[in-house]
């Protein structure tokens, strides 16, 4: 165990400076989400106020050190070091892919709808929010360190033109589309749902490339948040859905 009190101490500094989701290391906060971390074998480190068993590295920080890096306002006093996972191919039958989502909070809950609803890639587009900044992570609730999370920086074009030879079907949401009561498929067909902007909806890449558009049915307003209309579509869309 080791002990560091000031908040200007270097290696704290770099963190504030490093681990903010842009480069390979990021800080997740609490004890949950630490705890996630270390099981899935992504932890490089638990910085805590207080000694904390793991298998990792533990620092254990005064609290003006640990406030100097914690983004809560009132912080549970454990807060992890990850490194991210590569991103691996795309292996499962349903993707989620978000198309300009900006707000991060919606980002990470759609994260762990995803994973709830057996959505195991998702795919970052250009223009999306960053999967790995502070607010984005606390709303996955531990759910990206399961997921195979991918950032793509390829032209929008590309990426759907790719995903149409790789044989995925692709999805997305429409004033114009239909309303479908049946949305039951193949438990091995492949999948891509498309999720927009919050302000926008999805690109004309996305819409030029669908084989599907559609309408969820609502009343008294009208659109629903993204992550709502997402948690919606993935649990109609889930694979081995009888």
């Amino acid at each position: 165990m080791e002990r560091i009190d000031s908040p200007h101490n270097p290696w704290l500094m770099s963190l504030r400076k490093e681990a903010d989701g842009k480069g390979e290391l990021f800080l997740v906060e609490g004890r949950h989400m630490a705890e996630e971390a270390i099981r899935f074998h992504r932890a490089e480190a638990v910085l805590s106020l207080a000694p904390y068993p793991s298998p990792v590295r533990n620092v254990v920080l005064s609290e003006r050190a640990f406030r100097s890096l914690a983004g809560q306002k009132t912080p549970e006093g454990v807060m992890a070091l990850c490194r991210k996972g590569r991103s691996r191919p795309l292996s499962s039958s349903r993707l989620l892919v978000l198309d300009g989502v900006q707000d991060p909070g919606n980002a990470g809950t759609l994260m762990r709808t995803a994973l709830a609803f057996s959505f195991q890639d998702v795919l970052f587009l250009k223009g999306s929010v960053r999967p790995y900044g502070k607010k984005a992570l606390q709303a996955t609730q531990g759910a990206i360190f399961a997921l195979n999370v991918i950032v793509s920086s390829e032209d929008k074009e590309e990426v759907f033109s790719l995903l149409e030879r790789s044989n995925y079907q692709i999805i997305t949401t429409s004033l114009q589309g239909e309303e479908r009561d049946d949305l039951s498929f193949p438990k091995e067909r492949r999948l891509a749902l498309v999720l927009g902007s919050e302000g926008q909806g999805v690109g004309e890449e996305a819409l030029r490339h669908a084989t599907l558009l559609l309408r969820i049915p609502i009343e008294g307003i009208d659109s629903l948040n993204v992550a709502v209309a997402g948690g919606i579509l993935m649990h109609a869309l889930r694979p081995g859905k009888r």
